[in-house]
């Protein structure tokens, strides 16, 4: 009855349960442990028996257990398990959720919104309430006449100190982080709906007549209003930010350095929010959701460090792999081929400038820690074969140990969508990167020599590697000197009425009478070669 909503990492309720009215018998069929005993006792419905099925349900996700498990048969009270390490203030809420006693339990779903205003909102990890992602985005200025009755007064709740912060993010785990958030977001969503939001904009809002400074997602202080598409974007981008724990200052900054690359004529300038900035705006969302998508690619726990890694992060995977004999070189073109799938159009083999960096920083995490070196020791006049498969978009990093003075011939085979790069033991390119193919490496490329091949499809490939060592040609056959081709005979069929070869032009006048108009023409020619002695007729007249 209960999903997380991949959107924006959200609880949302599917099924309501049985409705009924208030102070009328229980119906039967509700879902044991969720429901208190007193249900099963067939005591009138009331407020209290939806919120404590609220905690029994928040018990769970915290401490991934069934209700059965942890409720004894004979205890009179749910116990909060020993290991549960939850906020003080929070398992008191928790508990008197779970109470059944008049005295202590919560009768009504307003005592529960003002026992919850004393228990800090995590900062790094967890869902983000709607309520509260619209005042990041779009904050309103709120009289404080116009909030519910039941909260006459806007409570600042103080902010979690360092110590407490940073204990609180140590306890993160490596998997979409800790369901406490979510299950403080499950209150926070399912007790009233928007008596919520207005808790939230009396703790995250500034007072009232103070003009906000926060940030917004385009770098700007949102002091003018959004068309209501773009405000939804911006809080879908938000929230899937705090669902993915990732860093929001670090987030915005490598967007907006990416819009700035593309519009250099901006000058740094970011869009503002004026009706002639909404084509750029809908750029910057655009980007957002694909770097987004992309930093989607990592683990929780890199994805968390993203925006504070450094070279240091990956020294010791580094040392580990050139302890193993791999170049140094090599350790950073391996990293590239990682990178690539986060940071498309960077040049292979170098690293980019910040915020684009972080991005290289956790491939190199991600991709060191999973890369697996075959190694291989090429025979002399023999062929050694070895195959391995390569995960999809992923790299094999192949070390072949060559004896002393000899050759490598070697070959692969695999997809067309595979690439290789040969390296030397001094981490020079022996062989450029390209398709898989037969090279032939002189002797002095040293030992070993470092195969890089890439897997760029999206299903795993097989790849076939033979090697051979052979000896150095000493004493290399001369190149043959090609002779010139006979001249050849234009015209090497004889002329069928003469006999005559060669050119058209140089063949003699075959006898016999001429077409129409050739005899003229040669007369006229002849005339003009040959002038005539005797005088024109019109002089003989004058």
């Amino acid at each position: 009855n209960l999903l997380r909503r991949d959107q924006d990492g959200l609880p949302v309720l599917l099924d309501f349960g049985l409705l009924q009215n208030l102070g009328t018998a229980p119906l039967l069929g509700a879902t044991a442990s969720y429901a208190p005993r007193g249900q099963g006792r067939g005591e009138m419905a009331a407020p209290w028996m939806d919120l404590h099925a609220l905690g029994v349900t928040a018990l769970t996700l915290l401490s991934g257990r069934a209700p059965e498990a942890l409720l004894p048969a004979d205890a009179s009270e749910w116990p909060c398990p020993s290991g549960l390490e939850i906020h003080e203030g929070f398992r008191e809420v928790l508990e008197r959720l779970l109470s059944e006693l008049p005295g202590r339990r919560f009768e009504q779903a307003g005592e529960v919104l003002q026992a919850l205003k004393a228990v800090p909102m995590p900062e790094s990890t967890g869902p983000m309430p709607s309520s509260e992602r619209t005042v990041v985005l779009a904050p309103v200025v709120l009289a404080s006449a116009a909030l519910p009755a039941a909260l006459p007064q806007a409570v600042v709740s103080p902010s979690p100190q360092p110590r407490r912060r940073q204990r609180a993010d140590e306890r993160q785990v490596a998997a979409e982080g800790r369901l406490w958030p979510v299950a403080i977001a499950l209150l926070l969503s399912a007790v009233v709906g928007t008596a919520i939001g207005w808790f939230l904009l009396s703790r995250g809002n500034a007072p009232a007549g103070v003009p906000s400074t926060d940030r917004d997602v385009v770098g700007r202080s949102p002091t003018a209003s959004l068309p209501p598409a773009e405000v939804d974007q911006r809080q879908q981008l938000l929230s899937r930010l705090r669902a993915l724990q990732v860093d929001r200052s670090w987030f915005l900054e490598l967007v907006d350095a990416s819009l700035l690359a593309q519009f250099p004529e901006r000058s740094g300038r970011l869009p503002s929010d004026s009706l002639e900035d909404a084509p750029l705006r809908q750029v910057w969302n655009e980007l957002a959701n694909e770097w987004l998508a992309r930093v989607e690619q990592l683990p929780p726990g890199l994805r968390r460090r993203l925006g504070s890694l450094d070279p240091k992060d990956w020294q010791t995977q580094r040392e580990a792999l050139v302890a193993q004999g791999v170049n140094d070189r090599v350790v950073e073109q391996l990293v590239s081929v990682a990178a690539n799938t986060l940071l498309p159009g960077v040049a292979s083999g170098t690293k980019p400038p910040e915020p684009f960096r972080q991005l290289w920083y956790a491939a190199a995490l991600r991709s060191l820690e999973e890369v697996k070196i075959e190694t291989v020791k090429a025979v002399a006049e023999m062929a050694t074969v070895l195959s391995s498969r390569v995960p999809a978009d992923s790299a094999r990093l192949i070390s072949i140990q060559v004896p002393a003075n000899r050759r490598l011939v070697l070959g692969i085979n695999g997809t067309p969508l595979m690439q290789m790069t040969v390296y030397a033991a001094d981490g020079s390119t022996a062989a450029e990167r390209g398709p898989l193919r037969v090279v032939t490496l002189a002797a002095d490329v040293g030992t070993p020599v470092q195969v890089l091949v890439t897997n760029e499809g999206v299903a795993s490939g097989l790849l076939t590697l033979s090697c051979r060592a052979d000896l150095p040609i000493t004493n290399p056959a001369p190149k043959a000197v090609s002779k010139p081709l006979p001249r050849v005979d234009r015209n090497p069929i004889a002329d069928p009425a003469t006999g005559a070869q060669g050119p058209v032009e140089a063949l003699p006048e075959p006898p016999g009478p001429k077409p129409a108009g050739v005899k003229e023409a040669a007369s006229q020619e002849q005339a003009v070669e040959e002038p005539s002695d005797q005088p024109e007729a019109g002089l003989l007249n004058q």
